[in-house]
């Protein structure tokens, strides 16, 4: 694996996708059909995770991959605020919509398997695929990780999820993934995405289900911070995150 790595971190990158995807949805499907949902994913979703890190820590690509200490002052750390907000979506959600909070091991289960998403999506989408792309052309980079980190959840269609809630996900997914792209790029740290991630992942699998209206809002409001979060980061950091390309 190191030795396609160095040869080639695209085609590298674009593998563990797959295996990514692959594997998950491979399990999942195992789980329901076990008649314990995600029960197969979390084992999975353990295992990957712990391959991914191993290979990370054993060849000495924390700082390639972003695992790393925030980049900056102790003052920097306020234009975490925007991120705190972008987490907290559901958290709102569930205190106003509290009659339709399920705690189960259905979801339980589910709110574990989020920890090890969060922590690979970042890994392998930022850490690595961003990181790839960037040798190529910076701007690209971000919209082609932005993308296909969003139009990687069409698999939940695969799931049994509606269409019209999965494509809401694509595009409020394709906006966090930009504004967790930028955050990255000016801080060189992905430990702040993966926190982020895994907090609105896991609050999400509490709440039964949203109404038309309420996924609507939401998306808008998950998009526009998404969005407007991360320029903002690339027009006041550009000088920071210009310098940090410079260390890849």
């Amino acid at each position: 694996m190191l030795k396609l790595f160095e040869k080639n971190k695209l085609v590298f990158s674009l593998i563990l996708i797959l295996v990514y995807v692959v594997s998950f949805s491979l399990a999942d499907a195992f789980s329901e059909q076990q008649g314990i949902p995600k029960l197969f994913t979390v084992i999975v979703g353990a295992l990957l995770s712990t391959a991914v890190m191993l290979f990370v820590l054993k060849n000495h690509l924390s700082a390639y991959v972003g695992l790393a200490k925030i980049r900056g002052s102790g003052r920097n750390y306020l234009y975490f605020i925007p991120l705190i907000l972008l987490s907290v979506v559901n958290v709102v959600s569930l205190m106003i919509i509290g009659e339709s909070l399920k705690i189960d091991l259905q979801t339980l289960l589910a709110a574990v398997s989020m920890i090890f998403v969060g922590v690979l999506e970042e890994i392998i989408f930022r850490g690595f695929l961003f990181r790839s792309l960037c040798e190529q052309k910076i701007s690209t980079a971000f919209v082609i990780s932005s993308l296909t980190f969003g139009m990687g959840h069409i698999i939940n269609l695969l799931s049994g999820a509606p269409l019209f809630d999965t494509l809401m996900q694509i595009i409020y997914a394709s906006a966090v993934g930009f504004c967790f792209t930028a955050l990255f790029y000016c801080c060189d740290s992905i430990i702040p995405c993966i926190v982020s991630h895994i907090v609105v992942n896991a609050s999400g699998v509490f709440i039964d289900s949203y109404s038309r209206t309420e996924l609507i809002v939401i998306t808008i409001v998950q998009t526009g911070i998404g969005l407007l979060y991360g320029l903002w980061l690339l027009r006041t950091h550009k000088n920071t995150a210009s310098e940090v390309m410079k260390n890849v």
